[in-house]
């Protein structure tokens, strides 16, 4: 028979009365309460992952430490050490203990690595967990790991790419870029990601040839980046009155009643020659 975590002598009714305390601040309650269940079931991760929670709030940090440690070592394989991780993420994000966060998705990264679909869901989380909280070079590192692991996915060098434009680091970006569309050259994004890039620096002739490839693969974004790249500026002009006042109307009576007309003023507007749907 399959052990329950629901029997009368597992612990779980004291787990979740410790729960309770926990949500309800009532910590020295919930350390009872848990501590009863794990003399009941010591095997359970989750048990002394609530504990140092719950230690954790009356500021005993050392033992709350050595729980959640306990939590981890005590995981029986990468999907129970998965889930773990992940609830610690969360609680120390709240707590905004940052260079736990940290800490913890660095074990994150290590797991699953006889499963390559997984693998790479847990580098890509710990990658955009390290984005949230700001650390963009550590989140480049992970793309670059995924990137030497994976050569002949484009996916990866273009998410690397649009970091290092993110962060101004648009010579980087493009090669990573023009090597994802030869990999994947039917990628709308990638040509996109590419037009971005160029238009960062200035090049907008190789922007707007990017932009256009992108938008011929069905890129809408990109159709309004070219439209706007192939746009022809045209004037119409105004009567700029001497009271500051202006008018639409040209000739000496246009601002009759406003002291006059002072000079003539050309508007520039934009007319585009491509629709985007």
């Amino acid at each position: 028979m399959i052990a329950s975590y629901t029997t009368s002598n597992s612990g779980e009714s004291k787990f979740k009365e410790a729960q309770q305390y926990l949500a309800d601040k009532k910590y020295h309650e919930g350390i009872k309460a848990i501590n009863i269940a794990i003399r009941k079931d010591s095997a359970r991760t989750d048990f002394y992952e609530l504990r140092g929670k719950l230690l954790q709030e009356v500021q005993d940090t050392i033992h709350s430490k050595e729980d959640f440690e306990k939590t981890l070592k005590f995981s029986q394989n990468d999907s129970i050490k998965n889930q773990r991780i992940l609830e610690l993420i969360e609680w120390d994000l709240k707590k905004g203990d940052t260079a736990e966060v940290k800490k913890l998705l660095l074990e994150e990264v290590m797991l699953y690595k006889t499963d390559s679909i997984k693998h790479i869901q847990t580098v890509e989380y710990a990658a955009s967990t390290f984005l949230a909280i700001g650390d963009t070079i550590h989140a480049i590192q992970l793309f670059s790991h995924l990137e030497d692991q994976y050569p002949l996915q484009g996916r990866f060098k273009n998410q690397k790419g649009v970091l290092f434009s993110l962060i101004k680091k648009n010579n980087l970006a493009i090669p990573l870029f023009k090597e994802a569309i030869r990999i994947e050259p039917k990628n709308d994004q990638y040509y996109y990601n590419l037009g971005i890039s160029y238009l960062n620096i200035k090049n907008k002739t190789k922007a707007r040839k990017f932009f256009k490839q992108s938008m011929e693969l069905g890129n809408k974004e990109a159709c309004y980046e070219y439209r706007e790249l192939i746009a022809r500026t045209r004037y119409y002009q105004i009567s700029r009155c001497c009271d500051g006042t202006s008018s639409n109307s040209i000739g000496r009576g246009a601002c009759s009643h406003h002291n006059g007309v002072c000079r003539i003023e050309n508007v520039p507007y934009k007319e585009y020659t491509i629709t985007c749907n």
